[in-house]
């Protein structure tokens, strides 16, 4: 009986201690750091180190196809199509003064943010007081802002704030304004088409353009 007993004893082996690593938003999950052997966890080709914003999905990594999935896939800080749009855009408008038309174009900026839903635009044109009139019908910067919630899909169109200042008389009206951002699959949502319009009763602005994520 003995010898038995010594001999079970001899052929049990003990299990090696394995150690369980958990997605850090997983139950269970702890707040330890990884080891130095864990890195770049998903084998995508990038750590957190370099850049993976989410180490345990291997399709998300600096540069990864962004998809419509409410996801960061390409680690840059938005989501989806959001982000920072700026770059150039183009005045044109016509007012009537005692019985006369005056025609005005230009060049403006405007910059759109959106993130998570909520969008904010602001457009300014410094007027070119070279043209007759400009001082007096748009002012000395002409402004047309505008912000929102629940802007999720490709396309947006609402109210916009229209402001003058710093000329002749300063006004401020409701306009309109609409965005189209580019497709994801054509070019990763890296534009958007801007329209405002201003539809007054002796004023009538379009400002128009592309605007280009940052």
């Amino acid at each position: 009986m003995l010898l038995w007993w010594l001999v079970a004893c001899q052929d049990k082996t003990e299990e090696p201690e394995v150690e369980i690593q958990h997605r850090p938003d997983d139950e269970g999950s702890t707040e330890s750091e990884p080891s130095a052997e864990l890195e770049d966890v998903d084998q995508d080709g990038y750590s957190v180190e370099e850049g993976d914003c989410d180490d345990w999905d291997p399709y998300i990594y600096p540069g990864a196809p962004e998809e419509w999935n409410y996801e960061d896939d390409d680690c840059d800080g938005y989501e989806d199509i959001d982000g920072i749009h700026s770059g150039s855009l183009s005045l044109q408008a016509v007012g009537i003064y005692e019985g006369d038309a005056y025609s005005f174009e230009q060049e403006c900026t405007g910059t759109t943010e959106r993130v998570e839903g909520h969008l904010s635009v602001s457009l300014s044109c410094t007027i070119d007081h070279s043209q007759e009139l400009a001082s007096l019908l748009l002012g000395g910067e002409l402004e047309i802002l505008t912000e929102a919630d629940f802007v999720l899909e490709e396309q947006y169109s609402g109210n916009a704030l229209f402001v003058s200042s710093g000329g002749d008389m300063e006004w401020d009206s409701m306009g309109s304004v609409s965005l189209s951002w580019s497709s994801l699959e054509d070019t990763g949502g890296n534009s958007i088409n801007v329209y405002a319009v201003l539809d007054a009763l002796y004023l009538d602005v379009q400002i128009l353009g592309i605007l280009y994520r940052e």
